[in-house]
C-alpha cells in the first residue's frame, strides 16, 4: 500500500518504508471506507478509529499493518463529528453545551455550512457582499472550513472536533460531500416534534425579517412551491432526510436525540452526546438557557391535524427503521 494520500491541501507520501514527506511533523493517520491511494484499488471496508504516527517509521508501520489510509496534516483539519439539524429543534443550545466540554473544539460561528455550500457548488467568494450577506458565517472555501478546528489545547486534551450546521439535512448532496472528506465521521440530529417545528421555524422567520407572510397556513402554501428549498413542511419529513446519512454512513454513526430529551433531561441527553462523539460522558456544562424557545402560535387544529397526517408515515419509518422511539409522543405518531 504504497502511494500518495491526500486530505484537503497537503499530500503526504506513505508506504513500505517510504516514511511520510520530508519536514512532515507527524500526521494523523484515519483508516476510511472510501479513500483510497492514487491508483490503488480495494473497498476499505476495514475502517476503525483513527490512530496518530510520528515521523516515518511510525506512518510506515500503519501502511505496513494494510490499512487504507487518509492523512490529517498540520494545514487544518476535518471534524470528527457534524451536528446535522434539525432546524429549531435545539442545536443552538446544544453548540453551547459542546463548547463547554474541554476535550471539544467547537468553531465559535455556529453554522459553518461548509458541505452544504460544496454541495450546492457556491462559491462565496465569487458573490457580491449583499449576496453573501444571506449566509451570514457560513464558509465555502475548504482551507477557511479546516482552519475553524485549529483550536488551542494549551493544557487540556482535545479528543473531538466538530461543528453544528441544522442545514446538512435539508440540502440535497450533503452526505456524499461529507463522505468524500471525512467518512469515518460521528453524525448527530437533534429532532423535534415536526408540526411544532413547523410552526417554530415559520414564526422565528417572520421574526427575522426573511418570511413576509404572517400567516401560517398560507406561507406554507407559498413555501410548497420552492420544491427542494421549501423549508416549513418538507424539513419535517425526517426518515426522508436522514434516509442518505444512512445509506453513507451506517446507522451506527448517526445518533437521534429528541429536542425535549434534551431541554428536560440534559443529565441524560448530554452522557450520549459525549459518548458518541469519544469525549468524557461524565462531564456537566452549565446548561444553556436557550435550550428552545417556543413561539406562541394560533394555527387552525384543521391545518394541525393536516399536518399531523401528512407527516405520520415518515414519523412511523422514523421509528421502525430507525429506532427513534422519542417519535411515538409526537402529534405526527398518533399523540392526542
Amino acid at each position: 500500500m504504497v502511494g500518495v494520500y491526500r486530505a484537503g491541501h497537503a499530500s503526504v507520501r506513505v508506504g513500505g518504508r517510504g516514511g511520510v514527506a520530508d519536514g512532515e511533523r507527524g500526521v494523523q493517520v484515519v483508516p476510511s471506507r472510501v479513500a483510497e491511494p492514487d491508483g490503488a484499488g480495494g473497498d476499505g471496508s476495514d475502517a476503525e478509529d483513527g490512530v496518530w504516527c510520528e515521523g516515518a517509521a511510525g506512518c510506515a508501520a500503519a501502511v505496513d499493518a494494510g490499512r487504507t489510509l487518509t492523512v490529517e496534516t498540520g494545514e487544518g483539519r476535518w471534524p470528527t463529528f457534524l451536528v446535522i439539524g434539525a432546524a429549531r429543534a435545539g442545536t443552538t443550545a446544544l453548540h453551547g453545551m459542546l463548547r463547554q466540554h474541554p476535550e471539544v473544539c467547537l468553531p465559535v460561528n455556529k453554522e459553518p455550512s461548509f458541505f452544504a455550500m460544496r454541495a450546492a457548488g457556491i462559491d462565496l467568494s465569487v458573490l457580491d457582499p449583499a449576496a453573501r450577506l444571506k449566509w451570514g458565517g457560513a464558509v465555502s472555501d475548504e482551507a477557511g472550513y479546516r482552519a475553524l478546528f485549529a483550536c488551542e489545547a494549551g493544557e487540556r486534551v482535545v479528543r473531538a472536533w466538530g461543528e453544528c450546521s441544522p442545514v446538512y439535512m435539508p440540502v440535497s448532496g450533503v452526505a456524499e460531500a461529507i463522505r468524500s472528506a471525512v467518512p469515518a465521521v460521528r453524525l448527530i440530529a437533534v429532532l423535534r416534534d415536526p408540526v411544532e417545528r413547523a410552526i417554530s421555524h415559520h414564526a422565528h422567520n417572520v421574526r427575522l425579517g426573511v418570511e413576509t407572510e404572517a400567516d401560517f397556513v398560507v406561507a406554507c402554501e407559498r413555501d410548497s412551491e420552492k420544491g427542494e428549498h421549501a423549508e416549513y413542511i418538507r424539513q419535517g419529513l425526517y426518515a426522508a432526510l436522514l434516509d442518505p446519512f444512512l445509506a453513507a454512513f451506517g446507522r451506527e454513526a448517526l445518533l437521534l436525540l429528541d429536542h425535549r430529551e434534551l431541554s428536560a433531561a440534559p443529565e441524560i441527553a448530554l452522557p450520549k452526546i459525549f459518548a458518541h462523539i469519544g469525549v468524557d460522558p461524565w462531564f456537566r456544562p452549565v446548561q444553556s438557557e436557550r435550550v428552545m424557545v417556543t413561539e406562541p402560535a394560533e394555527v387552525k387544529k384543521e391545518f394541525r391535524a393536516w399536518m399531523s397526517e401528512y407527516f405520520r408515515a415518515d414519523t412511523a419509518r422514523l421509528i421502525s427503521q430507525y429506532g427513534f422511539e422519542g417519535a411515538r409522543l409526537w402529534s405526527s405518531a398518533g399523540r392526542r
